[in-house]
């Protein structure tokens, strides 16, 4: 039986993820920093209390359910903080981002790779956001944390494919969850969480390397993207896309 660990599985699309899978006839595992026994997750859930920052328990965890299933076909880099909107940047919780969302997803890798390397297959998948692809305001850490993942995966995917090991980085738009809801602007083209695992399910099927959704927001930032550096930063300096007031 195939198997799948999801970090940051105790919600939102984690856990949405968790249960497709499970549906899909994996062995899941998953793990959150919270107390199981304060969770509603499915009975049938390998779950492990950890940190991702913390390197030795995520290999633990990974190698634990390694072992109890003894193979490790898909490894997903779920788990992720973001920060409230804000003008100035709150610099000290800044840090707390970075380390969740960027050494979180190493820390989740490292001990994967070394799995997938031995049994000679897997599939490495890091979620990431839009917010990644351009400087977008008041979000510059969360932004940055993201663009390195992905900056990270492409790398990744050039350097493991020797190994049979595929990467696929996920950059979605909005997904209605508890800290999307905290944001004061406009949100277009908002998928539940279900939609979006599902989504993320079929890219990951396919192996993309790359997958940016919903389509609508695809192409703004793909716009966004190619825009003239000068240019974008007077779009966005005016709020002419409505990015910074609900």
């Amino acid at each position: 039986m195939k198997s799948v660990f999801i970090t940051g599985g105790s919600a939102g699309i984690g856990l949405e993820l968790c249960k497709l899978y499970l549906s899909k006839g994996f062995n899941v595992g998953t793990c959150s920093f919270e107390e199981e026994s304060k969770l509603s997750l499915p009975k049938s859930l390998f779950y492990y209390q950890v940190d991702v920052t913390n390197k030795e328990d995520i290999k633990n965890a990974i190698d634990n359910f390694y072992k109890k299933n003894n193979r490790l076909d898909i490894v997903i880099a779920n788990a992720g903080i973001r920060m409230d909107k804000k003008t100035i940047p709150n610099f000290s919780f800044g840090t707390k981002v970075i380390d969740v969302n960027v050494n979180g997803v190493l820390n989740t890798f490292a001990p994967s790779v070394a799995i997938m390397e031995k049994q000679g297959f897997g599939q490495l998948v890091a979620i990431a956001s839009i917010s990644g692809m351009t400087g977008m305001p008041g979000m510059a850490i969360y932004g940055a944390s993201k663009s390195a993942v992905i900056n990270l995966c492409e790398s990744f995917a050039i350097d493991l494919k020797k190994h049979n090991i595929h990467v696929t980085t996920i950059a979605p738009g909005f997904i209605k969850t508890e800290q999307v809801s905290r944001n004061n602007h406009s949100m277009p083209f908002m998928l539940s969480p279900t939609e979006a695992a599902f989504k993320i399910y079929k890219a990951i099927e396919k192996k993309k390397g790359l997958y940016v959704f919903p389509l609508p927001m695809m192409i703004i930032a793909k716009a966004l993207y190619f825009m003239p550096r000068r240019i974008y930063r007077k779009v966005m300096e005016y709020d002419l896309l409505g990015m910074q007031k609900g």
